[in-house]
């Protein structure tokens, strides 16, 4: 996920005329420039991500975008090829982040990402897993997922089963994918895209005193809420010979 404040670049016409684009984007860097591809990079330089809706490319056309990301769409009449040929490289596929408009030009806007992003939420079910299989494949999904939980569930013909769940990013989705059908034996996963909005969130290291020791302790906090990371405070507790609710709760007390 990119930072809430990149600056975006979305040119919003799938036909542009390359002096159309030129002109929209020398407007933006307050230059003038002869060339699509000095102004992009003089635009990159500032800090701008260049996306575009999938442009229409002839069929002759289509080895100058080979490698790139862009999207594009197969049409007789496509744009101009010496504009796909100066910004192919600097084109990051299509825009799948919300992003706030700041500034609306003749077929690019400017904006900023918001603090949301998307995400994607695999489920697939099994029903002839073990709980050790089962705990294994968690561990294995958790490497390239964001979170993973199994629920309990009936399933065909009232068949006992786990749903399975992960939450990704799009660009790992495939690979989550792959090792939830590798490590369960499923033969297919689900995979829906949805946005996702997320409050604020800092990591402040904090330092416990408890008796004689200093403990720095990992706190995630989030808008007015705080959580301690329980690793951090489970060393605590068995440095100290203390139950996890004992520890937590002398946390708590200094961070409070």
């Amino acid at each position: 996920m990119p930072s809430k404040d990149m600056k975006v670049l979305l040119i919003t016409s799938s036909n542009p005329s390359y002096s159309e684009l030129l002109s929209c984007l020398n407007d933006i860097a307050g230059c003038k420039f002869e060339s699509l591809r000095d102004a992009v990079k003089c635009l990159v330089k500032k800090g701008y991500i260049l996306y575009s809706i999938p442009l229409l490319v002839t069929a002759n056309d289509l080895k100058v975008v080979e490698g790139s990301k862009l999207r594009v769409v197969i049409a007789e009449r496509g744009v101009d090829r010496k504009l796909l040929e100066e910004i192919s490289e600097f084109v990051e596929g299509e825009l799948i982040y919300p992003i706030k408009v700041e500034r609306v030009f003749n077929c690019v806007v400017v904006g900023r990402v918001e603090d949301r992003d998307c995400v994607a939420v695999l489920e697939t079910k099994v029903d002839d897993v073990s709980g050790e299989v089962m705990s294994y494949a968690i561990e294995r999904v958790l490497e390239k997922a964001l979170d993973v939980e199994v629920i309990p569930a009936f399933g065909k013909k009232n068949r006992p089963c786990f749903l399975i769940r992960a939450i990704a990013t799009l660009n790992a989705a495939n690979e989550v994918a792959e090792v939830m059908m590798r490590e369960t034996g499923s033969i297919g996963v689900r995979i829906i895209p949805l946005l996702r909005v997320k409050s604020s969130r800092c990591v402040k290291e904090i330092k416990i005193k408890i008796g004689d020791r200093i403990y720095n302790v990992r706190v995630k906090v989030s808008g007015v809420n705080f959580k301690p990371e329980f690793e951090d405070v489970k060393r605590i507790a068995e440095n100290e010979r203390l139950s996890i609710v004992e520890a937590y709760r002398l946390v708590y007390s200094q961070i409070g």
